[in-house]
């Protein structure tokens, strides 16, 4: 009996463990995409990841700086003073990539923040999340990949200032940020409680010691509504309005009307595969080959970040057409060698003929010069086209080689003689 409820018990543990908060069912990419469209640019980073990045902000901006830290029943809740916050600091993920800056990757579950924390006894600072964080209940933040954010990505301030309505003109600049910034201690303290995800970060009470003033908890007023929350964010007062759009406003955005995805030019600098946010049942982007995009419904699942039916489709068909163009230039290559290997043959002939004539040519010369019958016939001709002098010349010549033919003959008679008379004396 014991085993069985220590077995049970596991079981629940590990399920408890397991279990990831629920996204909001509320929300999709097709009313994240027309809501920002006007503050900023979607971008298709190498073909299968969408990200947003917002235009009207200045060159040194970044996330979760136009705003204030308040103390809420859900944790530490960043108030954005800017008109996409209530998307961008609540949802998804925030990246920095190294061609286009700070982009925003959509994700569905809901949160006061997603950063995390660095403090030390002076100090305070905060960084967005990577989209390599997911959130899982009993475990909290949890990263796919080795990370450690850069220094220029954090936001430091004195704990007077944390909670300031303009905290943005307390920050610290990055100069002196690197001074400290080993020396303070890291932090993310996210946990589930009652349904709702808290960002518990740097303990409330540590703030205050540190701050020297006492930390309110303020009141989050739910308002569903995009066109009340843009006109409420210039109220000052002490509550808090948080944007979450229901089923009602889903549908004042038509989701077959086409919308506009840049392509981005260059390759990313982010690890697609160990990008963690962007899960999503019956999400589908549709693109285009203007570079327009609509939204279709799927009962399977796909991810909102952009992997889609018809780009898989788009990259078949140039996987076969980069082979029908490997195709012809191999048969072109083909006839190019054919070519070449003939005009080589006749080249190779050409020569061989030519090598052949010389042979011949030189052959015919020698058995000229062999011939009797030619020597024959140049003397005669010879003779005829000679003058009076060289006929003399000639009979001096021929009378010259008759006395030496002559005495040759004369000296060859005597010498046998000799030998003759030399072997009778002997004998």
């Amino acid at each position: 009996m014991k085993k069985i409820i220590i077995f049970v018990a596991l079981v629940v543990f590990i399920t408890f463990i397991r279990t990831e908060a629920r996204p909001d069912m509320n929300v999709d990419f097709n009313y994240f995409y027309y809501s920002l469209a006007p503050h900023g640019e979607w971008i298709s980073l190498d073909g299968d990841l969408t990200v947003w990045r917002p235009t009207s902000v200045n060159y040194d901006w970044q996330p979760y700086s136009i705003g204030q830290w308040s103390w809420t029943q859900n944790g530490w809740y960043w108030d954005s003073y800017e008109p996409f916050g209530w998307a961008t600091y609540h949802y998804g993920r925030w990246m920095y990539e190294d061609y286009y800056g700070w982009v925003w990757l959509p994700d569905y579950e809901w949160a006061p923040a997603w950063v995390e924390w660095r403090y030390d006894n002076d100090y305070i600072g905060w960084s967005p999340l990577p989209a390599y964080a997911s959130f899982n209940v009993g475990v909290g933040i949890h990263f796919s990949t080795g990370w450690r954010s850069h220094s220029n990505y954090w936001n430091f301030v004195s704990y007077n200032h944390f909670c300031n309505r303009n905290v943005h003109h307390h920050f610290m600049n990055h100069r002196y940020v690197n001074n400290f910034f080993s020396n303070t201690k890291y932090r993310t303290n996210y946990y589930y409680d009652n349904n709702r995800i808290v960002n518990g970060g740097v303990d409330r009470n540590y703030v205050e010691r540190r701050g020297g003033y006492r930390i309110s908890e303020r009141e989050i007023n739910r308002i569903n509504s995009l066109d009340d929350y843009n006109r409420s964010r210039d109220r000052n007062d002490d509550g808090i309005r948080s944007y979450r759009p229901t089923g009602k406003e889903l549908n004042r955005f038509d989701g077959n009307s086409e919308r506009t995805i840049t392509r981005g030019t260059k390759s990313t600098s982010l690890l697609k595969d160990k990008v963690v946010v962007g899960s999503r049942k019956g999400s589908e982007i549709k693109r285009s080959d203007n570079g327009t995009a609509s939204r279709t419904q799927d009962n399977g699942t796909n991810k909102s970040r952009g992997v889609t039916r018809e780009t898989e489709i788009k990259r078949n068909e140039r996987k076969v057409n980069t082979e029908k163009d490997n195709s012809k230039g191999s048969t072109q290559t083909k006839v190019i060698k054919r070519e070449r290997s003939s005009s080589q043959d006749r080249d190779v002939r050409s020569n061989n003929s030519k090598v052949e004539s010389e042979n011949n040519s030189r052959s015919t010369k020698r058995t000229v010069k062999k011939s009797p019958e030619l020597t024959i016939k140049r003397d005669e001709v010879k003779r005829q086209s000679a003058t009076p002098a060289d006929k003399r010349i000639e009979k001096r010549k021929s009378s010259n080689v008759s006395r030496d033919t002559k005495s040759q003959s004369k000296r060859q008679s005597s010498n046998s003689a000799k030998k003759v008379e030399r072997k009778n004396v002997r004998r």
